[in-house]
């Protein structure tokens, strides 16, 4: 029998939406670039700590993915909930378990493949604010046209779970990060719900 060793932890990500008319049913998670690029730039101004960039391909075949810079990367993501918080704030827990590079399989159906540009701000060794550029490349002729069309912008900010931590000292954390933004935070109470369940 084969065995893969696996590290699983829970993973939360805060996807921060675009400012939308009430009126208006449909909630974005895309940022237009002009948008995109004014809200990095001010997060970065407004704190003194470092971003890091991070470059790569990334490989997706179900809910396994493979991303591929200096080193190769595999791990599965699995969606476990989802809540829509406001407006501007969705939250999504997964499932999240690394895995040997073996492990993703050598197949020609893959469901999508795009390079991802990622800046992201360390607020915590498990909190992270993300600025993510995802590029598709254009199918047809049609699509090079529109080549806006090709490109996710989008900002999100990661909480990666673990047992015995101070939630109160992590949502602290999880609250200046939306600060930074000039978004509302949740409340402690739905954050505390979020990580009983982790």
């Amino acid at each position: 029998m084969f065995f893969m060793s696996t590290i699983n932890m829970n993973y939360i990500e805060f996807v921060i939406c675009k400012d939308t008319n009430p009126q208006n049913e449909s909630i974005s998670t895309n940022w237009k670039y002009s948008e995109f690029q004014s809200l990095c730039k001010h997060v970065v101004s407004k704190t003194n700590l470092k971003p890091f960039i991070k470059n790569c391909k990334v490989y997706v075949k179900d809910a396994m993915h493979m991303e591929s810079d200096t080193e190769l990367r595999v791990y599965t993501k699995n969606p476990l909930d989802y809540k829509i918080i406001s407006r501007s704030t969705i939250m999504l827990k997964y499932d999240k378990a690394k895995l040997p590079i073996h492990a993703f399989p050598s197949s020609f159906n893959i469901n999508d493949v795009y390079l991802s540009e990622t800046l992201t701000i360390r607020l915590h060794n498990r909190v992270f604010l993300n600025f993510e550029v995802q590029f598709r490349e254009a199918r047809s002729f049609k699509e090079k046209e529109k080549e806006d069309t090709n490109y996710v912008r989008r900002i999100y900010i990661n909480y990666n779970c673990e047992d015995n931590v101070d939630n109160k000292y992590i949502f602290e954390k999880i609250c200046y990060a939306f600060s930074l933004l000039g978004k509302q935070a949740p409340t402690f109470e739905i954050f505390h719900e979020i990580c009983k369940s982790s």
